[in-house]
């Protein structure tokens, strides 16, 4: 397989090919995985990535929080 880091290009294709390959990981890895991808999220937010309310926050709408 090539080896290559996302860009704005192919970020939606490496999205998806770490999808495929997180839904085969055993339960501790998908644990991990989703921790860090929170902290990735949750920072993201902080800086008004998802609207200044989190209303678009891929994990749902924040505002009803």
């Amino acid at each position: 397989m090539k080896r290559y880091k996302a860009t704005a290009k192919n970020v939606h294709i490496v999205l998806a090919d770490y999808s495929k390959w997180i839904k085969e990981e055993p339960t501790e890895g998908r644990k991990y995985a989703a921790e860090m991808l929170n902290e990735m999220l949750d920072t993201m937010s902080g800086e008004d990535f998802f609207g200044t309310e989190g209303q678009c926050d891929p994990r749902g709408d924040q505002r009803n929080d």
